[in-house]
């Protein structure tokens, strides 16, 4: 791994994908491959070694089938490189300036606020989560793998560089299932209490599918939902600038992305088959070669001081680039568009290559 990084690497493409192998992502992918290669002809050869490690401990063989595998195949997977966003997750790089006790404060109210409909079941909840944190030397086994899996999901949630009410998503699940169990050890010594509950619980059921379509216009599932997208009329004006501006049958590229302006979003409005059939999509610096097919290309501009941190990140690379097309003739400046709202402008150009 370090004579390929020292000497450049090489390059390759799968799929019309260019796979670079040369830095920390892309030879880490020839090491994974080769303790791959390993681990099978170990697998192999010895067997009933590899039984006795796997029934060892009752947890060790649902760790590697549901954790282990899937995380190695996602790993091994060379397009996305995800090596290298693991290895940009360990660095933890401060993307949002925000620390690991701040990132509990923010994600404490995400919950309370964007999950709950109201703080006294916010409340009840937490308090029998931690009470059945706290009785965990007594929980069945199953019980006590489900609270270890949300404290892990959380604490990875936490740690991450950016900080997102969304990335929340799938820890509720896990946070009401372990209440719901703990609720249940309680009324599980009590047999009026326990067919009153299922009556209570049939109850609650025939509510909340009686009332699900009242949810869809709650403000919370708007933000999950369609955020940036249908609440943000800047950002829906944009779009239409940008169809009004361009001929449908034109290619387009895109140059900057982030949370609020992500890959899919452009495509959702731009891309085939409402969009643009020849939507060549969001374009990295290692993708440039895909501009030379480009009769426009948009490049998101901050604005101010305040504009997405991703974006302003990415900007100077792009610009500059923008810049050498523009001293080569290749392009001519077009038009723009302003976003004050997230303090963005879209900025378009044409190019002045030949078909």
């Amino acid at each position: 791994m370090a004579i390929l990084i020292k000497v450049g690497g090489f390059e390759f493409y799968i799929l019309n994908q260019k796979v670079y192998i040369g830095d920390i992502g892309g030879s880490g992918h020839i090491v994974l491959y080769i303790l791959l290669w390993h681990l099978w002809k170990s697998y192999n050869k010895r067997k009933e070694y590899w039984k006795y490690i796997l029934n060892m401990d009752y947890r060790i063989r649902p760790l590697v089938y549901f954790f282990g595998i899937p995380v190695l195949i996602w790993f091994a997977i060379p397009y996305p490189n995800h090596i290298n966003d693991f290895f940009k997750f360990i660095i933890n790089r401060k993307t949002e300036n925000i620390g690991f006790l701040e990132g509990i404060y923010y994600y404490y109210n995400a919950l309370k606020n964007d999950y709950f409909y109201n703080d006294s079941l916010f409340i009840i909840s937490i308090i029998t989560y931690f009470i059945s944190i706290m009785r965990y030397k007594y929980q069945e086994d199953c019980k006590k793998w489900l609270i270890l899996t949300s404290l892990l999901q959380l604490l990875m949630v936490i740690s991450h560089h950016q900080k997102e009410s969304r990335f929340l998503f799938l820890f509720p699940v896990t946070l009401w299932l372990v209440t719901c169990i703990e609720i249940q050890h309680w009324l599980e010594r009590n047999v009026v209490i326990e067919y009153t509950s299922l009556a209570s619980a049939l109850f609650v059921l025939y509510c909340g599918i009686s009332f699900s379509k009242n949810v869809m216009q709650d403000s919370r599932f708007k933000k999950f939902a369609f955020a940036q997208y249908t609440d943000n009329n800047q950002i829906n004006d944009s779009f239409k600038w940008i169809k009004n501006s361009i001929n449908e049958k034109d290619s387009i590229a895109i140059l900057g992305k982030s949370n609020t302006l992500s890959p899919s979003l452009f495509f959702w409005n731009l891309g085939p088959p409402k969009g643009y059939l020849y939507y060549i999509g969001t374009v990295n610096p290692k993708q440039y070669s895909l501009l030379k097919k480009a009769k426009y290309i948009a490049i998101i501009a901050p604005n101010s001081n305040d504009a997405d941190y991703e974006i302003t990140q990415t900007y100077q690379t792009h610009s500059n680039y923008v810049k050498y097309l523009l001293d080569d003739n290749s392009i001519v400046y077009f038009d723009e568009f302003n976003i004050d709202s997230i303090n963005l402008t879209f900025r378009l150009y044409r190019s002045l290559r030949q078909p």
